[in-house]
């Protein structure tokens, strides 16, 4: 299918870390979608021209973005967002770690990939460098359900080894093994890349 968005649209087309005006903004916009993916960029008017054929969907009063990036979020924490009140570690004690213990079973962690990645897709996000599980099934559910929702994500299987609960924690073999079987199978599969994720010093 191949529509024509059209629509106020902000967008950088070029590099903004090396030129002060890569930030493009076009007030009466258009957008050519085919099969799901970008295929032309421009003034609306000029695009109609161009493609008399396609049909039109107006959005104006509205906004076309790029997909937004997140640099930092928790696939296992989804379903306890908000907990305010406590210390870092009096909330990890109390909600976070017994949250990750429910990971290890695949169904659960199905269940919460799916809802994540569509969380994701939701708020705009088309990217995300993801902390992920602390089970291999848990992990691979992850990536399962961001290649189904067409996600570029970056994430792998979360290392602990100490001052965790013991269901949490690994072995340095372990932890090698199952990362090297996981890279294989997931990184660069489409997408999706695998980043070695150490929890943090206190627990690797």
């Amino acid at each position: 299918m191949t529509e024509l968005l059209r629509a106020t649209i902000f967008h950088t087309p070029r590099n903004p870390f090396q030129e002060n005006s890569a930030l493009e903004a076009i007030s009466d916009g258009g957008l050519l979608i085919e099969s799901g993916r970008v295929q032309a960029c421009g003034n609306y008017a000029a695009l109609r021209d161009t493609y008399p054929d396609v049909r039109t969907r107006d959005l104006r009063g509205g906004f076309l973005l790029p997909g937004f990036v997140d640099s930092h979020v928790h696939y296992p924490q989804l379903r306890i967002l908000g907990g305010l009140g406590y210390s870092l570690f009096d909330w990890l004690e109390k909600y976070t770690l017994p949250e990750e213990v429910k990971f290890a079973a695949p169904d659960y962690a199905e269940s919460v990939a799916t809802e994540f990645t569509h969380a994701l897709v939701s708020h705009g996000t088309t990217t995300a460098l993801v902390f992920g599980a602390h089970f291999v099934p848990a992990t691979a559910a992850l990536f399962r359900a961001a290649e189904n929702a067409g996600l570029r994500v970056i994430s792998g299987l979360v290392i602990s080894d100490r001052h965790l609960r013991p269901e949490l924690h690994t072995t340095p073999e372990a932890a090698y093994y199952e990362n090297k079987q996981l890279i294989s199978c997931l990184h660069g599969k489409g997408k999706l890349l695998y980043a070695v994720t150490p929890r943090f010093a206190l627990s690797s």
